[in-house]
């Protein structure tokens, strides 16, 4: 794995360990080998059964009534018990989708109003935490509360996290990234430093690709790769 050329301590996933991909079962192995510390998304819930995929595209609904079917019994409890939200340490909290109105794996935080609601939450639910990992919209993006306002900062290589400010930062996708750059995004967090970097892995998506569309009950689209999921990589 890339991110094990980082030397990190930790690694954190925020969820969708399974979905679009063809190797399911294989996903769910390599976070349990690596006792990866994860939350639920909302592809891995429906793959168990806790939710339908109703509101699913096409594509995603074909793809989880597969996963259904050929996920072992062993990996589907594993998912079943994932949290909803999970505290990484006293300051840092992991989910996969918002905060708001409650932790969940639905609500898609992609603009200042959505932000400053699960800032909200944040502040009132989870006193101390400072920094929140979300994923689920598969692109790299910031929110930060200077006390008054919630709104976005680009982040496109390291972030400084000021310790007066609150964030919401998602670090892309590993698969099925979102912002026209195919490669795997993940982020490394240094928790002396207080900072966050960006970075990409190269993959061999045209090859995942192909196996979608050789693998029956799974529909094959140009823009759905295949993914593992959103990784953190802690220092």
């Amino acid at each position: 794995m890339r991110i094990d050329s980082e030397s990190v301590d930790r690694i954190a996933c925020l969820g969708d360990i399974v979905g679009y991909g063809a190797n399911p079962n294989e996903c769910c192995q390599i976070v349990r080998d690596r006792n990866i510390s994860c939350v639920a998304g909302n592809h891995d819930r429906a793959a168990t059964g806790q939710t339908e995929p109703h509101n699913f595209s096409e594509v995603a609904s074909v793809a989880i009534l597969w996963t259904r079917k050929v996920l072992s019994a062993d990996h589907k409890r594993f998912l079943a018990n994932l949290p909803l939200v999970q505290n990484l340490d006293r300051q840092t909290l992991l989910v996969h989708a918002a905060l708001h109105p409650e932790p969940n794996d639905e609500v898609r935080l992609t603009s200042e109003q959505s932000a400053a609601k699960s800032i909200a939450a944040m502040q009132l639910e989870f006193p101390g935490v400072r920094t929140c990992f979300f994923g689920h919209i598969h692109r790299v993006c910031c929110y930060q509360h200077d006390g008054l306002m919630t709104h976005p900062t680009h982040v496109t290589d390291e972030l400084k996290l000021d310790p007066a400010r609150l964030y919401l930062i998602n670090p892309g996708s590993v698969g099925q990234s979102r912002d026209h750059d195919p490669r795997a995004a993940f982020m490394i967090y240094d928790t002396d430093a207080q900072t966050v970097r960006c970075l990409r892995a190269d993959y061999d998506y045209l090859a995942t690709r192909e196996k979608l569309a050789r693998t029956p009950g799974l529909l094959p689209r140009r823009s759905f790769l295949g993914r593992i999921a959103h990784f953190i990589g802690v220092k």
